[in-house]
């Protein structure tokens, strides 16, 4: 049985006319996204997490977070203990989404994202876990060496942009509030003017100290798995026919395949077969791994069989 943890995010602000479901979509799936990819990278062999968003008052969102054993053992573990619930709740507490005792004399990725309204201009390492990061005028803090794993992360930066920043835009919107279900004490707060500080991270900024561990490019068939809401150039998920491998958090750079995509000429379906030329990097960032990142530089060929059409493909309708 799956263990859950219960988050509320709150859109706080006078909106008489209500938010709309344009505005506040985007919102909520990078808030998603931002929890499953933050637990991919800090706990790359660990738990599964699901997550579940539903509305309770105007504004107001509990977000359910869902944790899955990966095997028999872990699942004979997590029966008997709250493993991973706490795992989820210190993941929330290095992402800044909620406040407790896990960042301590560290500075969590919001604040970090915060601090330096963009690029680092340098880092050290002055212990283990630990690292200092300088802003653009020399002033400096120290966060754990997980949290500059987070912040090293494209996808990360998008999703925190999207879930703080997005919603000041909304006419009325004061600040955003996020804590646990009936945990006052694990409530942070986001105002609009703390908002500006992360318009900065619109288009994701380069850090320091990555170094490349492992290239390449080659060819692949390619089953479409999940993808953009907005049909744009990603990130998707990609499986490889014949093999239990999956290619995520791929971006499109094919520009005419993108574009076709984003103006709805191709909608892609789980039964659609891809040969791409697909580029991946992955790097190390102060003695982190980092997730692969694959690139279709080339799309050669695209395959769509003669079905229905109606069912896009959706990983939260489709069955893995």
């Amino acid at each position: 049985m799956a263990q859950k943890v219960n988050l509320i995010y709150k859109l706080e602000g006078e909106f008489e006319d209500g938010i709309d479901v344009k505005e506040i979509s985007p919102v909520l799936l990078a808030l998603g996204e931002l929890i499953q990819e933050g637990n991919t990278i800090l706990n790359p062999s660990g738990r599964e997490l699901s997550v579940k968003v539903k509305p309770f008052k105007e504004g107001s969102f509990e977000v359910d977070i869902f944790v899955f054993a990966l095997n028999n053992y872990r699942q004979i573990i997590d029966a008997i203990s709250q493993d991973g619930v706490r795992d989820v709740k210190e993941l929330l507490e290095w992402i800044g989404i909620i406040i407790g005792g896990t960042v301590t004399g560290t500075v969590s990725l919001v604040k970090l994202m915060q601090f330096l309204k963009g690029k680092p201009s340098k880092t050290d390492k002055i212990e283990r876990n630990k690292i200092q990061v300088f802003d653009s005028e020399g002033n400096s803090v120290i966060t754990d060496t997980k949290v500059y794993a987070l912040f090293s992360s494209p996808t990360i930066q998008q999703n925190v942009y999207n879930v703080i920043y997005k919603p000041s835009n909304i006419p009325n919107f004061k600040e955003i509030t996020t804590s646990l279900k009936d945990q006052e004490e694990s409530k942070n707060t986001i105002t609009k003017e703390d908002a500006k500080d992360f318009e900065a991270y619109a288009t994701p900024v380069e850090v320091d100290g990555a170094e490349i561990i492992n290239e390449s490019t080659a060819v692949y068939f390619l089953k479409p798995k999940q993808g953009s809401y907005e049909g744009n150039k990603g990130p998707y998920s990609f499986r490889i026919p014949g093999s239990n491998d999956t290619l995520s958090k791929v971006t499109i750079l094919d520009e005419d395949f993108a574009n076709k995509l984003e103006r709805g000429e191709i909608r892609l379906h789980k039964t659609d077969t891809i040969k791409a030329e697909v580029h991946m990097v992955q790097k190390k960032i102060h003695d982190r791994f980092t997730p692969p990142q694959y690139e279709i530089l080339r799309v050669v060929s695209y395959e769509k069989p003669n079905i229905n059409q109606e069912e896009l493909f959706n990983d939260e309708k489709e069955e893995d």
